[in-house]
């Protein structure tokens, strides 16, 4: 009985290890993402998204992976700063090779006319393993303050 104690407090303990440490593995791939959206780094990328990754833009729009990377690599537009990422106010919940990421950044938005935006956004992503690498398979954003589109 005392055997079967430890074994079943053993297995405990490294399931949430294990879960605590893909929780780190997919928290570094979020943030990665984040610097090279700023970086506007199309190559990278491309190599940690999904090859069917889905993505909604602050204007509510859907985009495949390819209209994604092209929107958010133009330089001097987009997006110029993302900070405030903390894995512990972020939500990290691993479901076997299958990983959901709630999360809010502080966003610093450039317009094609110079003008700039700052403003919130609560971040959803959605990750898999495949062949042992986490990839963001899709991702939306709501702005929660204030609204860098004028008129909404």
């Amino acid at each position: 009985m005392k055997r079967l104690f430890l074994t079943t407090l053993l297995l405990a303990a490294f399931t949430l290890l294990y879960s605590q440490n893909e929780k780190e593995k997919v928290w570094q791939l979020i943030v990665r993402f984040d610097n090279l959206l700023i970086a506007k780094d199309s190559a990278a990328l491309n190599s940690m998204m999904t090859d069917d990754f889905g993505g909604v833009i602050l204007t509510g729009d859907y985009l495949s992976k390819a209209a994604y990377i092209s929107h958010h690599c133009v330089r001097n537009v987009g997006y110029m700063a993302l900070t405030g990422q903390d894995i512990n106010s972020a939500f990290i919940r691993i479901y076997g090779n299958s990983a959901i990421i709630n999360r809010r950044v502080h966003a610093r938005l450039k317009f094609s006319d110079g003008n700039f935006s700052e403003f919130d956004v609560q971040r959803l992503e959605v990750c898999i393993r495949q062949n042992g690498n986490w990839l963001i398979a899709g991702g939306q954003g709501t702005v929660v303050n204030p609204s860098p589109i004028p008129g909404k």
